[in-house]
Protein backbone atom coordinates (compact mmCIF):
# COMPACT_ATOMS: atom_id res chain seq x y z
CA UNK A 1 0.00 0.00 0.00
CA UNK A 2 1.28 3.01 -0.99
CA UNK A 3 0.90 6.61 1.51
CA UNK A 4 -1.63 8.01 -1.11
CA UNK A 5 -3.77 5.06 -0.20
CA UNK A 6 -3.84 5.38 3.66
CA UNK A 7 -5.59 8.89 3.05
CA UNK A 8 -9.57 9.55 1.68
CA UNK A 9 -10.19 11.96 -0.43
CA UNK A 10 -12.26 14.75 0.82
CA UNK A 11 -14.58 14.64 -2.15
CA UNK A 12 -14.92 10.69 -1.46
CA UNK A 13 -15.95 11.46 2.30
CA UNK A 14 -19.68 10.12 3.94
CA UNK A 15 -21.47 10.55 6.88
CA UNK A 16 -21.83 6.90 7.30
CA UNK A 17 -18.75 6.23 9.36
CA UNK A 18 -16.31 8.63 11.90
CA UNK A 19 -13.40 6.84 11.61
CA UNK A 20 -12.04 8.86 8.72
CA UNK A 21 -8.41 9.49 7.74
CA UNK A 22 -7.85 12.79 5.66
CA UNK A 23 -4.65 15.12 4.65
CA UNK A 24 -5.35 18.26 4.49
CA UNK A 25 -4.60 22.02 4.28
CA UNK A 26 -6.25 24.69 5.92
CA UNK A 27 -6.58 27.52 3.98
CA UNK A 28 -9.34 29.74 6.23
CA UNK A 29 -10.40 29.72 9.87
CA UNK A 30 -12.64 32.30 11.83
CA UNK A 31 -14.61 31.94 14.80
CA UNK A 32 -18.41 32.65 14.78
CA UNK A 33 -20.95 32.53 17.37
CA UNK A 34 -24.67 31.52 16.59
CA UNK A 35 -27.87 31.38 18.98
CA UNK A 36 -28.35 27.98 19.09
CA UNK A 37 -24.93 26.77 18.56
CA UNK A 38 -22.66 28.66 20.23
CA UNK A 39 -19.41 29.58 19.70
CA UNK A 40 -17.54 27.60 17.07
CA UNK A 41 -14.37 27.43 15.16
CA UNK A 42 -14.80 27.02 11.94
CA UNK A 43 -12.19 26.30 8.85
CA UNK A 44 -11.97 25.58 5.23
CA UNK A 45 -9.79 22.68 4.15
CA UNK A 46 -8.83 21.44 0.89
CA UNK A 47 -6.71 18.36 -0.23
CA UNK A 48 -4.17 17.74 -2.48
CA UNK A 49 -6.44 16.99 -5.12
CA UNK A 50 -8.16 20.29 -4.67
CA UNK A 51 -11.36 19.01 -2.92
CA UNK A 52 -12.46 21.23 -0.31
CA UNK A 53 -14.88 21.13 2.78
CA UNK A 54 -16.61 23.40 5.42
CA UNK A 55 -15.18 22.33 8.84
CA UNK A 56 -15.91 23.06 12.42
CA UNK A 57 -15.09 22.85 16.04
CA UNK A 58 -17.72 23.53 18.63
CA UNK A 59 -16.67 25.18 21.77
CA UNK A 60 -15.31 22.81 23.88
CA UNK A 61 -13.06 21.92 21.55
CA UNK A 62 -11.69 24.95 19.69
CA UNK A 63 -8.13 25.07 22.17
CA UNK A 64 -7.07 22.20 21.40
CA UNK A 65 -8.49 21.95 17.83
CA UNK A 66 -7.24 25.71 17.23
CA UNK A 67 -3.70 25.48 18.57
CA UNK A 68 -2.56 22.45 15.88
CA UNK A 69 -4.83 23.88 12.60
CA UNK A 70 -3.03 27.10 11.53
CA UNK A 71 -4.04 28.60 8.29
CA UNK A 72 -1.36 27.59 5.56
CA UNK A 73 -0.33 24.40 7.00
CA UNK A 74 -1.06 20.19 6.34
CA UNK A 75 -2.30 18.03 8.81
CA UNK A 76 -3.69 14.90 9.24
CA UNK A 77 -6.79 14.63 10.12
CA UNK A 78 -8.18 10.85 11.92
CA UNK A 79 -12.03 10.10 13.70
CA UNK A 80 -14.30 13.34 12.83
CA UNK A 81 -17.76 13.43 12.17
CA UNK A 82 -19.57 14.03 8.77
CA UNK A 83 -23.07 15.43 7.92
CA UNK A 84 -25.01 17.08 5.32
CA UNK A 85 -23.97 20.74 4.99
CA UNK A 86 -26.97 22.89 5.42
CA UNK A 87 -27.73 26.57 6.56
CA UNK A 88 -26.97 29.81 4.77
CA UNK A 89 -23.82 29.75 4.89
CA UNK A 90 -21.98 27.34 3.27
CA UNK A 91 -18.00 28.57 2.18
CA UNK A 92 -17.39 25.29 -0.16
CA UNK A 93 -19.70 23.37 -2.96
CA UNK A 94 -19.42 20.43 -0.86
CA UNK A 95 -22.63 19.10 0.35
CA UNK A 96 -20.69 18.23 2.90
CA UNK A 97 -19.70 19.48 6.39
CA UNK A 98 -16.82 18.29 8.86
CA UNK A 99 -17.23 18.52 12.83
CA UNK A 100 -14.37 17.98 14.55
CA UNK A 101 -14.90 15.81 18.12
CA UNK A 102 -12.78 15.30 21.50
CA UNK A 103 -11.86 12.11 19.50
CA UNK A 104 -10.28 14.28 16.22
CA UNK A 105 -6.90 13.50 15.62
CA UNK A 106 -4.72 16.09 14.64
CA UNK A 107 -1.26 14.96 13.59
CA UNK A 108 1.63 16.70 11.25
CA UNK A 109 2.06 15.90 7.82
CA UNK A 110 4.70 15.59 5.69
CA UNK A 111 2.86 17.29 2.30
CA UNK A 112 4.10 20.77 1.26
CA UNK A 113 2.29 22.04 -1.50
CA UNK A 114 2.06 25.84 -1.69
CA UNK A 115 -1.12 25.90 -4.05
CA UNK A 116 -3.90 28.59 -2.62
CA UNK A 117 -6.62 26.17 -4.14
CA UNK A 118 -8.15 29.16 -5.68
CA UNK A 119 -11.02 28.46 -8.14
CA UNK A 120 -11.27 31.63 -10.18
CA UNK A 121 -14.37 32.19 -12.13
CA UNK A 122 -14.64 34.67 -15.30
CA UNK A 123 -15.84 37.94 -14.71
CA UNK A 124 -18.56 37.75 -16.94
CA UNK A 125 -20.25 34.94 -14.92
CA UNK A 126 -20.27 37.38 -12.02
CA UNK A 127 -23.81 38.93 -12.19
CA UNK A 128 -24.00 42.19 -9.96
CA UNK A 129 -26.93 42.79 -7.31
CA UNK A 130 -28.67 46.27 -8.03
Amino acid sequence: MTIGQMFTKLDDLKPFKSTWRVRVKVLHSWRQYVGQAGETMEFVLADEHGGKIHAAAKKKDIGRISKDLKVGEWRVLDNFQVAHATGQFRPTNSKWKMTMTLNTKVSTCSVKNDSQFLELIPIRTISMVV
